[in-house]
């Protein structure tokens, strides 16, 4: 049996007055928010969720979703419930073009807000990635996904969605999903595996990367989400390792509102998030800072350094 896993954080926002500054990014350590909530201040209760709802063919989820969903809709549904969160980040969610599928689920558990992201996941590169001396792979096979900008057997799969009991701001979201992985500066990009064409068309983000602004009263929480590759299924040259760390490495780039002009979203807008901004990162980073793999030749992990960083706080999540 499949066993199911919900990450849930409080954030507690001061209550502001009109005119009044947000507070600073690390203003209120979440684990220390019953012990420092001041009276009028309110709690936000943010989760992320990976739900597993992919399906091995283009428009198999919104299909079950249309019939009920079965035992495994039910299960994720009734675990949502009881967490309450008033922001989920949900993980591995097949996307399709209109985006009925979280439409549905958005239906069903009550939330008036909902988002589906577009995903660089079984989208074909047209070229060889894996190796294999082969870039035509049928669509649905593993092959056809080791070929695509982010594994996925067709596009779409594994896709990230959020739902929101509070507006978003989709005017001003930001995604990061086109930026390619040679444009970051000392990138782990592994050259002596992937050709001179695969670099140059390459995408750094398996998923996406996005800054989604929420609007929660008179505050502004800019939920940073993303799902980088698993560091492994590879080689010894460890591209999906590599993968891994540069991913969470955008993150650690992007909260830090680094200027450069690599950092270019889709839309063109370079640089990375206000120092003012308040921020929750969420989703399945597929690291461990604790025992988890190391690049070779990396002194610190992505995730170590990502969790380090002074604009940060780790919610230090426990579960049985």
């Amino acid at each position: 049996m499949q066993r199911l896993g919900l990450g849930l954080l409080m954030l507690v926002l001061a209550a502001c007055g009109a005119g009044d500054a947000p507070p600073a990014a690390d203003a209120v350590p979440q684990s220390a928010a019953k012990d420092v909530a001041e009276p009028g201040s309110r709690d936000i209760r943010i989760a992320t969720f990976n739900v597993s709802l992919y399906r091995s063919e283009s428009g198999g989820l919104l299909r079950d979703l249309r019939q009920g969903g079965g035992e495994q809709v039910e299960a994720i549904l009734e675990i949502v419930r009881r967490a309450d969160p008033d922001i989920l980040l949900i993980n591995e969610m097949d996307d399709d073009p209109a985006g009925e599928a979280i439409g549905l689920l958005a239906e069903r558990l009550g939330y008036a807000h909902r988002l589906a992201l577009a995903s660089n996941t079984g989208v074909p590169t047209g070229v060889d990635l894996d190796g294999d001396g082969r870039s035509d792979h049928p669509l649905g096979s593993r092959a056809y996904g080791n070929d695509a900008f982010g594994y996925g057997v067709h596009p779409g799969q594994y896709a990230m969605a959020l739902l929101s009991k509070h507006p978003i701001a989709e005017d001003k979201i930001r995604t990061f999903r086109q930026l390619l992985w040679k444009d970051m500066p000392g990138n782990l990009l592994p050259t002596e595996h992937y050709s001179a064409e695969a670099q140059n068309l390459f995408r750094l983000s398996s998923k996406t990367h996005a800054d989604v602004p929420v609007l929660v009263g008179g505050e502004v929480i800019h939920i940073i989400m993303a799902h980088p590759t698993p560091p492994g299924f590879d080689g010894p040259e460890d591209r999906n390792g590599r993968r891994n760390h540069d991913e969470i490495r955008l993150l650690t780039d992007y909260i830090a509102g680094t200027s450069a002009p690599w950092l270019r979203d889709d839309e063109g807008q370079v640089g990375g998030l206000g120092q003012e901004a308040l921020f929750v990162i969420g989703g399945d980073l597929n690291a461990d800072p604790v025992d988890g793999d190391r690049v070779n030749g990396v002194e610190t992990s992505a995730i170590e350094a990502l969790l380090a960083h002074p604009r940060t706080i780790d919610p230090e999540p426990r579960s049985a």
